[in-house]
């Protein structure tokens, strides 16, 4: 009896959904993730990693920076308190040696309801779209203010419970209220305007307008106060931040166009090798004879690469000039340039010695034959990412019995991975959603032993694209491991970013910001700087792995997934992080190269160290053949260099990681980087052995 108890307890332990591998299933593992608590009618797989997660995991709100605009629910004091907004625009130097370009964490407005309790206020998420996402704020279980806000868009959108609660309080000095006619409105405290909207001009130059049903009352009071009745029984108002007075006719045309929901769609032509980004907005035309087109905002990796005809106003921001589009839907079409999964022999070169590459080959088998197996995700995904690139060359080059030895490794590391056998503490996956004591979790795949907090959903795109990439180049040579242990694989390429809507168990794209064109990596973005993201390439990494899992498999859905995220974050990244076009960042900020880059401010810097060598290369690791969009502009590559070099104080005599930033100059000045290699005896590939492959 006590046998088939085991057995039963087991099962309860363990999925097997697949001819083999496995994966906790209890929700016991330790450390598990925070549960996102503040939600409304909202079930699992919950979203993470996105703009506006720290709505979910907080009472209250961090930094959502949808841009233009950034919002935070506050509860400060009497006069600030509820949906706080602000037009960010360009920054401002910060940071030691003007390392970073900052923004104000000072709002322009705060939206309120004169019926919430403010020691009572919650902020809960009751809807959201691919870059929208919908607020409740309320003292209790009903709702007082619902709020939209959609990144991109210079409007959100609110209904009140009660027509007669909307309150706001400008935070700074307000210049006037102007009509349509820029006529000055509501000049003394008590002063009462009946119309439909209204514009505000601040001090600052800074313009905004509301925007209500027919005969809403406004009446200013205490100098930056404004209450609201809303008109005609209604219960609806849009906010905009405007480019001027003389546009506020232009924007009321527009601002009955509620936007509901946000999707994206994607496609790719591999005829034309054009990949194709459709952005759709579902609109509520809250009055008739308005036009039914929200306004919607293109960022530089978007109006550079599409034919949507953009408007001449735009917002001045972090990310450069966004510009207007009238419309609910638009497409932007990329290039897609290949993606190579390893370089040939070069044969003829007679300088090249394939004796002398078995040589690295074999010393780098000797510093893994019994090192090959770690207990956190990174750095086991890191290790498998280099035996797979190491037994890709040992097949280039017919070096068979190391071949055999770099896959053999591979496959007992990664088996043992994605084998889940109680009772072991490591080198296993677990899964949670509604285990342990949790409803409505977030539906989510953790290693263990975690690391860097993906027990929180951090990296978890960083980490697993090792897994993938590995996993990906094993099966190229091992269909039996592809047949047993797909499932696994499929599994984290899900929980990273699963391109279906309808996935039961993962939410559709985790990491990826699909307007904003690149991933973010902080699970629950609570910050007062918003999400945040590092190291660009390995987010690339996990596109690479999702790509060549598509090829070895023959299955065109993760082909597809992996062209399109490398194809549209490959252009972000040059945008956002190396500001390509010189159009883009601060005028006055000198540095080259973003390190992290977060909702409300771009840093030279990292996470763990201020060396320019980490700083300009924790955007090339861990630089394979398929990450050659740092190449595809060499004057771009070389100016990259050159800066990392003056900060180094002109020495080229790399020492923290040489074996990546010899590849990088590689790209632009190849025979440079061969001389260093040569002349600084620095062969030995121990730490990646691509680096002697290349």
């Amino acid at each position: 009896m006590k046998r088939f108890i085991l057995i039963f307890i087991l099962l309860g332990l363990i999925n097997r959904g697949f001819s083999a591998g496995s994966y906790r299933t209890d929700g016991l593992a330790s450390p598990r993730p925070i549960s996102p608590k503040y939600k409304t009618n909202i079930t699992a797989p919950i979203p993470s990693n996105d703009w506006w997660t720290s709505f979910l995991i907080d009472r209250l709100s961090y930094l959502a920076m949808a841009f233009p605009l950034g919002y935070e629910v506050k509860n400060l004091n009497d006069n600030q308190w509820g949906l706080a907004m602000q037009y960010k625009g360009i920054g401002f130097l910060c940071g030691a040696g003007n390392s970073d370009v900052c923004t104000s964490d000072d709002p322009d407005i705060w939206v309120k309801a004169n019926n919430i309790v403010r020691g009572n206020m919650t902020a809960k998420v009751c809807h959201y779209g691919d870059w929208s996402v919908s607020v409740v704020l309320s003292d209790d279980n009903t709702f007082k203010i619902k709020a939209t806000l959609v990144k991109g868009s210079p409007f959100s959108y609110y209904e009140f419970s009660s027509p007669s609660s909307p309150e706001m309080y400008f935070n700074f000095a307000v210049s006037r209220f102007f009509d349509d006619s820029n006529n000055t409105l509501l000049t003394y405290d008590g002063a009462r305007y009946t119309n439909d909207h209204i514009g505000i001009q601040f001090v600052s130059g800074k313009y905004f307008a509301i925007f209500c049903p027919p005969n809403t009352v406004f009446t200013r009071v205490n100098g930056n106060y404004l209450q609201i009745s809303l008109g005609s029984g209604q219960n609806y108002m849009s906010v905009a931040v405007i480019t001027s007075t003389s546009d506020l006719n232009y924007y009321y045309q527009h601002s009955y166009a509620f936007i509901t929901n946000t999707r994206v769609s994607y496609s790719y032509d591999p005829t034309s090798q054009k990949v194709t980004t459709t952005f759709s907005a579902l609109v509520n035309l809250k009055r008739g004879g308005f036009s039914s087109n929200p306004i919607l905002g293109l960022f530089p990796h978007q109006w550079k690469y599409s034919s949507a005809s953009k408007g001449s106003q735009y917002y001045d921001t972090q990310r450069g000039k966004i510009y207007i589009y009238e419309g609910n839907s638009f497409s932007v079409e990329n290039k897609y340039n290949g993606i190579i999964p390893y370089f040939t022999q070069p044969l003829w070169d007679s300088s090249y010695s394939q004796a002398t590459q078995i040589n690295y080959l074999r010393s780098y088998s000797n510093a893994i034959a019994n090192n090959y197996l770690l207990d956190d995700t990174y750095w086991q995904g890191k290790r498998l990412s280099a035996i797979a690139r190491a037994l890709v060359i040992a097949d280039r080059i017919g070096a068979n019995s190391l071949k055999s030895f770099f896959s053999n490794r591979l496959r007992i590391a990664l088996v043992e991975w994605y084998e889940y056998t109680p009772p072991e503490g490591t080198n296993y996956f677990a899964y949670f959603n509604n285990n342990a004591g949790a409803t409505n979790n977030w539906g989510t795949m953790i290693g263990y032993q975690s690391s860097y907090e993906t027990y929180n959903l951090n990296d978890h795109h960083f980490h697993y694209g090792y897994f993938i990439y590995a996993s990906a180049i094993l099966s190229m040579y091992d269909s039996q491991f592809k047949n047993d242990y797909g499932g696994m694989v499929e599994h984290l390429i899900r929980d990273i970013n699963s391109p279906d809507r309808n996935d039961s168990m993962y939410p559709f794209l985790r990491f990826f910001d699909p307007y904003e064109g690149h991933c973010w990596a902080d699970g629950f973005g609570d910050t007062w700087d918003g999400n945040n993201q590092e190291s660009t390439s390995e987010s690339m990494n996990a596109w690479i792995g999702i790509y060549l899992w598509g090829l070895v498999t023959g299955n065109n859905t993760w082909r597809d997934l992996g062209i399109w995220g490398y194809t549209v974050e490959s252009t972000a990244i040059l945008q956002y992080y190396f500001n390509v076009d010189g159009d883009n960042w601060h005028p006055s900020w000198t540095k080259k190269s973003v390190g992290i880059l977060f909702g409300g401010k771009y840093s030279h810097a990292t996470w763990f160290s201020a060396e320019p060598e980490c700083i300009f290369g924790i955007q090339w690791i861990p630089l394979t053949p398929s990450h050659m969009y740092l190449g595809y502009n060499q004057t771009l590559a070389q100016n990259l260099y050159n800066a990392m070099t003056t900060e180094n104080g002109g020495n080229e005599n790399e020492s923290t990681w040489y074996d990546v930033i010899w590849k990088f100059q590689s790209l632009f000045n190849p025979s440079a980087a061969i001389t260093k290699f040569n002349a600084l005896n620095k062969g030995s590939p121990n730490n990646d052995p691509q680096y002697a492959g290349w």
